[in-house]
């Protein structure tokens, strides 16, 4: 317990207004020099005193404090100590009342959420202040993590704080992931490696646009009628474009055979495809769904190797995922630095 201080006296001699002659006995005797001057206050008087000492510290906000001795710090511990030694046992004590805010927004990288809470601190059922508490959640290499809420400067290491984290928008996710599923009858990982797979090809034959549905098949490790369902599922929304060819079919090569698509009003199959827009709801989650797809094949060197045999796509969009990821983190840094110095001005 800290000692008293002159400004923890001061406060006590504006509140009591009873004979000093027994304080200063109780303290003469060898009585404790806190309960012998707290225990002739009223108790709610003490509680609102504290209240009064809390507004100082919250009022600091953020700031890392150079000096945590600050008086309404001591004052504040010479109180609750003095409230805790002689609660009484129906005595709620402390507790907090944290609500959040609505729901988890997302902030300034794709799979980034920020959860606003609004925190009231009670002792004994009177409030002795309130804050505004953030916490960030972010997908890293396809797991959630949350960053607990940063308190108040000056209440850190007062009272006992409980953690406060933003949980993982599981409704958010799963309703991407379910309308996306619903238009294109794939997971968001094989739309991921399609589009991965097209970019690829595209590059591979000096950027030409149409690429083989087969080849597009094979590339991606997505099987043919699943292509040929996400494919016309895609045309119908004009955001690809499918074409016949000109060569007769015992000339075609046996892949561009296997991915001949039927299209419906058409005499002709498909034999290409140009992808001239992308799936916007696939590309949020894709990185991460590519990690995870290629973690769920891959668990050493070897396997690796196979994998860079059989889906080559899926290898090439994992690495460029994870240095994304990488990218994205850095940014993610900058840009918290960033909120919270903004956070900070707006508070003053």
């Amino acid at each position: 317990m800290s000692k008293l201080t002159k400004e923890f006296v001061e406060g006590f001699l504006e509140r009591y207004d009873g004979d000093l002659s027994g304080p200063i006995l109780d303290l003469a005797d060898g009585g404790n020099p806190l309960h012998a001057l707290l225990e002739g206050l009223d108790r709610k008087d003490i509680i609102e005193w504290l209240q009064e000492e809390f507004d100082g510290l919250l009022m600091h906000g953020f700031e890392p404090a150079q000096d945590i001795d600050l008086p309404e710090r001591k004052n504040s511990e010479l109180l609750l100590a003095f409230l805790e030694k002689t609660k009484p046992e129906n005595s709620r004590g402390l507790r907090f009342q944290i609500e959040a805010v609505g729901d988890p927004e997302e902030s300034y990288t794709q799979e980034k959420y920020i959860q606003e809470y609004d925190v009231s601190i009670r002792y004994e059922g009177t409030q002795l202040g309130s804050c505004a508490l953030e916490s960030e959640g972010a997908y890293i290499s396809g797991k959630w993590v949350a960053e607990s809420a940063q308190w108040p400067t000056l209440l850190q290491g007062l009272i006992p704080l409980p953690t406060v984290a933003i949980q993982e928008p599981q409704g958010q996710r799963q309703e991407v992931d379910r309308i996306e599923k619903l238009e294109t009858g794939l997971k968001p990982a094989d739309v991921a490696a399609i589009y991965a797979a097209y970019d690829q090809l595209k590059a591979r034959q000096g950027n030409l646009s149409a690429v083989s549905i087969g080849e597009l098949a094979k590339e991606s490790g997505v099987p043919v009628p699943r292509l040929h369902q996400f494919l016309l599922s895609e045309a119908r929304q004009d955001r690809v474009d499918l074409h016949t060819t000109s060569l007769v079919w015992h000339s075609l090569s046996p892949e561009d055979k296997a991915g001949a698509t039927a299209v419906p009003g058409r005499s002709e199959p498909a034999i290409t495809v140009t992808i001239r827009q992308k799936l916007v709801t696939a590309a949020l989650p894709a990185g991460l769904d590519i990690i995870k797809a290629y973690d769920d094949i891959v668990d050493g060197a070897e396997a690796r190797k196979r994998l860079e045999q059989t889906n080559p796509a899926l290898v090439a969009a994992r690495d460029k995922a994870i240095t994304d990821l990488r990218r994205e983190k850095v940014n993610q840094e900058l840009a918290k630095k960033q909120a919270l110095q903004q956070g900070r001005a707006a508070r003053r």
